[in-house]
Order: C-alpha cells, then sequence, then structure tokens
C-alpha cells in the first residue's frame, strides 16, 4: 500500500544516538523531494535537536529530555499525520506514536539476530550486514518512495561562517581522538606519533572533538610535545565549521565521524571492538575504514565492554604508519 499521493504532515522518529540520526538524514531528504508541500517533522532527543536542525529538509524538530522523558506533546498533538517513519522501532517509540494515532505507520527492521551472529557466534556468520542507511531506506521503498541518493548531508547554514582558530588550508588534518566509549580509541600514544609525523611532513593538525573529549585531546596534545591547536566544541556548528576546513579527519569509530562525512570531508576511521561489517562504517565514497579483522574483533555491538583479553590487539595492531599511509593516499586522491 502506497501513501497517499499528497500527504500534508508526515513525522519521522530516530530518539538516538549521534551517528545514527546522522544516517537517517537520507530519509528525511528523500520524504522531502517526494513531497515537498508536505511539513516534515521530527522526533528526538533534545541533546540531538540541533544535529537534526542542520538537516535541510525538516521543517521542526521535537526534542525528548532524556532524565524525564517528557516532551512539548502540545505543539504536535492537535497535527494530523499522514505518514509516521520509525526508524527507532523500540517500545518508547511506538507508545509515542499510540499517543499521536498516524493515519500511516512504517517501520525499519533490526537484524538482531544476524548480529547476534556475527559478534557471539562468528562460527555459524561472518558476513557483512545490511548498512542502517539501506535499513532505514527499505520501509519508504516498500510504500513506493524511492530513497536514491544513501549519502547523508549536512548543511552548514549561511551564516556560520569559519572559525577564527582554525587554519584556512588544504593542508589541514583533523584528529578527533575521543568516541561514546574508551575501549573503542585508538591510544593516545598513537595518535601523538601520527601528529608529529604528519607536521613533520609539512602538514597542519587540527583536534577536534566534543567537551566529553577534553581529557583525550588533553593527553594527545602532552604526548606530541608541542603546541598544536585545537577545538573543545560546546556547539555542534563550532565543531561543523572545524570540521568543513580540514582536508582529512581521523577518528575513532563515533558520530562525529559520520558528521564529518555528512558534511563532505574525507574521513579515515579507526575500528577496533567494533566493526564496519556490522553496518555502521560511514557510507561515503570518501570514507575509509582502518580496521585489522582479527578473530575476536567484532567483541561488541558498539564497542562499549572491555577487552575480555585484556590486549586490546584490534587497536594496538593498527600503527600510526597504517593511518598515516591512508591519509596520504586519502589526500593525493582527486
Amino acid at each position: 500500500m502506497r501513501v497517499k499521493r499528497h500527504p500534508r504532515n508526515i513525522l519521522i522518529l530516530r530518539l538516538s544516538s549521534f551517528g545514527d540520526i546522522v544516517l537517517s538524514e537520507p530519509v528525511a531528504r528523500s520524504l522531502k523531494a517526494n513531497f515537498p508541500d508536505a511539513r516534515l517533522y521530527f522526533i528526538t532527543l533534545k541533546e540531538f535537536e540541533e544535529l537534526v536542525s542542520m538537516f535541510g529538509s525538516v521543517d521542526h524538530v521535537v526534542g525528548i529530555d532524556k532524565q524525564t522523558w517528557t516532551w512539548d506533546i502540545k505543539a504536535i498533538m492537535n497535527i494530523d499525520f499522514d505518514l509516521a517513519v520509525d526508524l527507532h522501532n523500540t517500545l518508547r517509540t511506538r507508545a509515542i506514536l499510540r499517543r499521536l494515532n498516524p493515519a500511516r505507520v512504517v517501520r525499519y527492521r533490526r537484524e538482531r539476530f544476524k548480529r547476534f551472529l556475527c559478534v557471539y557466534m562468528p562460527i555459524l556468520w561472518h558476513g557483512n550486514l545490511t548498512h542502517t542507511v539501506d535499513l532505514y531506506a527499505e520501509p519508504l521503498e516498500k510504500i513506493g518512495i524511492p530513497v536514491e541518493d544513501r549519502v547523508p548531508k549536512i548543511v552548514m547554514p549561511r551564516d556560520q561562517g569559519r572559525s577564527s582558530q582554525v587554519p584556512m588550508d588544504e593542508t589541514t588534518i583533523g584528529i578527533c581522538p575521543g568516541a561514546s566509549s574508551p575501549h573503542k580509541m585508538w591510544p593516545a600514544k598513537n595518535y601523538a606519533q601520527l601528529a608529529r609525523r604528519l607536521v613533520d611532513s609539512g602538514f597542519r593538525v587540527f583536534l577536534i572533538g566534543w567537551r566529553t573529549d577534553k581529557e583525550q585531546i588533553e593527553k594527545c596534545r602532552d604526548l606530541i610535545g608541542f603546541d598544536i591547536k585545537g577545538l573543545i566544541g560546546e556547539n555542534l556548528r563550532d565543531i561543523a565549521r572545524a570540521i568543513s576546513i580540514c582536508k582529512v579527519v581521523i577518528g575513532n569509530d563515533s558520530g562525529l565521524m559520520h558528521f564529518a562525512a555528512a558534511l563532505g570531508v574525507k574521513v579515515a576511521v579507526i575500528f577496533g571492538p567494533s566493526s564496519p561489517l556490522l553496518g555502521f562504517a560511514p557510507i561515503s565514497p570518501w570514507s575509509a575504514a582502518i580496521y585489522r579483522e582479527i578473530d575476536c574483533s567484532p567483541c561488541s555491538y558498539h564497542g562499549n565492554v572491555p577487552c575480555k583479553y585484556g590486549h586490546y590487539n584490534c587497536l594496538e595492531l593498527i600503527s600510526p604508519d597504517d593511518a598515516a599511509k591512508q591519509l596520504v593516499e586519502m589526500i593525493m586522491e582527486a
């Protein structure tokens, strides 16, 4: 069954997390392209409102408070939604939709069983999972809405200039040493060695991260041994301005890497306990994964548990030379 020809109001739900929300952008853009006169609403957690506001296709963002799980339902309670696209598919999003009662609901499917086998029983199955962007596109295509361009795109507002702290030079390489879990962070000493080699080769290096990455950024600075500029962002637009002037950005498997790729910047992503096999890697043609496919990796869905062997070889076996080689190859590409 196809959605009606001229929907007036469309709703997307994706509550978290940062990277997953970036990967939902092609769905929002496709809905707007197919129904340009419809108003597009997006429900997410408050901490990601700024991110969704940078989607050029979304008209209204509704934020949910993660601590109290309250939200301004009055703002949309009386809206007749012709279509709702649930890209989270949890009990919580289903409860939200029961209150809003849209005319049509489509949901994305989770590859739970394959993911379980890939992580915990690779002897039975160790293939590539469907990429998250493709899983998000499936419910739309089943109702006749094509998602043709599947590369996420973040729109920088026109009134946002470049950061005066950032050198405007194509030789600038961004390093994002943080991540949501310490267990999937490439060692700070490796980032420091990489930074020194890049500087010795004539590149500028810029450290970029959230305020939650402050400790890791300062550790890298101390290990580098000489002054390196950096940005600890308090808001997403500052981080976007810093990333947008970089020729290439390198970092751990994190939402910030998805964000950088969506800004159109080349990204090199270091995977360790997580894996590009799980379908979460940046999908842009200007992105690359740096990964050692050892027997015990991936060891969790999101790389957020300690190494059960205590060696972290999945990360330790990736040398600064490996990373530098990948970056130079990407820089030399047209």
